[in-house]
C-alpha cells in the first residue's frame, strides 16, 4: 500500500494518465470519471463513487488553486485523481 502512495513510478504513471486525459475531449467531469473507471476497473462508477470522485475534483481544484472552470484541463488535479484510483482496493486486489 505504501508503494502505491509513494513510489516514483506510480506517481509518474498517474502523471502520464493525467496528461492523456486532459488531451482527450471529455465534455464533463462525469464523462471523464466514467472513462477512467472503465479503463482502470472495466466498469462504470457507482453513484456513490461518482459523487465522491466529483467532490474530490472540486476539492483538489481548490487545493491546487485551480478555478473550477479550469479543472478539466488541470494536470495536477487529474494526476491526483488517477493516483487515488490506483489506490482503490478493487484496482489493487483481484475480487
Amino acid at each position: 500500500a505504501l508503494a502505491l502512495l509513494n513510489d516514483p513510478f506510480v506517481l509518474q504513471q498517474a502523471d502520464l494518465w493525467a496528461a492523456k486525459l486532459i488531451s482527450q475531449p471529455h465534455g464533463s467531469v462525469n464523462e471523464r470519471l466514467t472513462a477512467m473507471f472503465q479503463t482502470a476497473l472495466s466498469r462504470p462508477p457507482t453513484d456513490d463513487e461518482r459523487q465522491r470522485f466529483e467532490a474530490m475534483v472540486s476539492e483538489l481544484a481548490a487545493l491546487h488553486q485551480v478555478p473550477i472552470a479550469d479543472a478539466m484541463k488541470s494536470q495536477p488535479v487529474w494526476k491526483d485523481i488517477a493516483h487515488g484510483m490506483f489506490n482503490l482496493k478493487e484496482f489493487i486486489y483481484i475480487p
